[in-house]
């Protein structure tokens, strides 16, 4: 008997994974880099009230400053990505008013999360110009 025929029949007695399992081994592999690996807690932030948000990425920051492991690190920089594309994706003026602010209190994105929140930006064309028009 060939090798091959044992090896198949050896696969084929085992249980089938379900679809969910084989995506989350192939999430898992797909995240492996050097010795470590990756796997979102959750389907990520889209699922995530405006407060989870901004709770999601106190704690990243928390983590950024205090961990000491570089893999912890990384996954937090990682998540904060994540937080960063979604909050983007829902207030796009908000965003834009967070970075304008040099992001003051990197902490807390609360006061810019939400439309109702936000006011809008006013810039003074006459400083960005220099007095030129």
């Amino acid at each position: 008997m060939s090798v091959f025929r044992v090896v198949r029949r050896g696969l084929r007695s085992l249980p089938r994974p379900s679809s969910a399992r084989l995506d989350a081994w192939l999430r898992a592999f797909s995240y492996a880099d050097f010795g470590y690996v990756v796997v979102p807690a959750s389907p990520g932030p889209v699922t995530l009230t405006d407060e989870q948000l901004a709770e999601g990425w106190r704690t990243t920051s928390r983590i950024l400053r205090r961990s000491t492991s570089t893999a912890r690190k990384v996954a937090a920089v990682e998540e904060r990505e994540w937080y960063l594309e979604e909050f983007a994706r829902r207030n796009p003026r908000g965003f834009d008013a967070w970075l304008a602010s040099g992001s003051r209190a990197p902490d807390d994105l609360m006061p810019y999360l939400g439309e109702h929140r936000l006011e809008p930006a006013a810039i003074d064309w006459d400083e960005l110009t220099g007095g030129r028009g």
